[in-house]
């Protein structure tokens, strides 16, 4: 009961941060208000190719992005070290974290759904997609967290990092042998769901997305166990 109420306050802390922050706000409906203005101006053939990227950036950068820098700047701040002294264990705050997180860039994405008529099944599919290219965005995310002292630090890790996989399923559209590279990260995949609107029948597919799954998740924990999370 002790942990599931300092996740929940930790949770309901980066939320109310979250909403105050205008930078925050913007970053997160980027993605979907470029859409918007896009579909304004380029014809349907173009906005076919180009609202799948967006999509998939949304879905890969963001998370990666602000889980590594709410991480950073509560280092930065000693918040981090202040909640883990008042017997807040390091992984309730990355759960409380990774779920507003999660739920901000959920709702983001979400917002596509309104530029462009959906039905049951391809809602059912962008959500699905949408999940599953989040919760490895969190890993990376925290990995990177882990990684980095502070806010200023995080940065020129970071933005190369998340640019590389959100924009790498996007060229690889075009260049074949980019193509051969981008099949073995997860947002490729996540890419090709939102393009066919249905979810990946090929037992390949889903196996290279766990292998994503599984690697991430052990990069994670060694770094967590070796550096933890409060390591200034």
């Amino acid at each position: 009961m002790k942990t599931i109420n300092h996740i929940c306050a930790i949770f309901i802390k980066q939320i109310k941060d979250s909403l105050k922050n205008r930078l925050v706000l913007v970053v997160f409906f980027m993605f979907p208000i470029l859409a918007l203005v896009f579909k304004e101006i380029v014809s349907e053939v173009e906005l076919d190719f180009i609202l799948p990227s967006f999509m998939t950036m949304n879905t890969v950068m963001v998370p990666i992005i602000f889980m590594s820098s709410i991480v950073s700047e509560e280092k930065e701040k000693k918040t981090l070290r202040m909640l883990i002294m008042s017997n807040v264990k390091a992984w309730e705050y990355l759960i409380g974290v990774g779920f507003c997180v999660f739920l901000l860039a959920l709702i983001s994405n979400c917002v596509f759904l309104f530029i462009i008529p959906f039905n049951a099944k391809e809602i059912v599919t962008f959500i699905v997609s949408s999940i599953i290219g989040i919760i490895l965005s969190l890993l990376i995310g925290s990995i990177l967290a882990i990684l980095s002292k502070n806010q200023m630090s995080v940065g020129p890790i970071t933005a190369p990092v998340s640019m590389i996989i959100g924009l790498l399923p996007m060229f690889s559209a075009m260049n074949s042998e980019l193509e051969k590279i981008a099949k073995g990260i997860y947002s490729y995949y996540v890419r090709q769901m939102f393009v066919t609107w249905e979810l990946e029948n090929s037992v390949n597919s889903w196996l290279i997305l766990l292998i994503n799954f599984l690697v991430l998740s052990l990069v994670f924990a060694i770094f967590y166990r070796i550096k933890g999370l409060n390591n200034e």
